[in-house]
């Protein structure tokens, strides 16, 4: 976002794992892990959503990388 901002680009904050939606993801699942003390299967609760939110990164990264490639051809 930020390089395709300095070669001329508008400011890109779309895709399924930009930052608030990451947070938001995040904070749900400490939440959710906060309780696996006292029921042992959501140990798995940061681990499962770390892969989702670095698969949805990997996505954000190319949608964006298309919309300012796309956005710099047409200029």
């Amino acid at each position: 976002r930020a390089m395709g901002a300095a070669a001329g680009s508008s400011q890109h904050f779309c895709g399924p794992m930009a930052k608030q939606q990451r947070m938001a993801v995040l904070t749900g699942a400490a939440i959710v892990a906060a309780g696996s003390p006292w029921w042992p299967l959501l140990n798995w609760a940061l681990p499962i959503v770390l892969g989702i939110v670095a698969a949805g990164s990997v996505i954000t990264v190319f949608r964006r990388t298309s919309r300012i490639i796309h956005e710099l051809e047409s200029r």
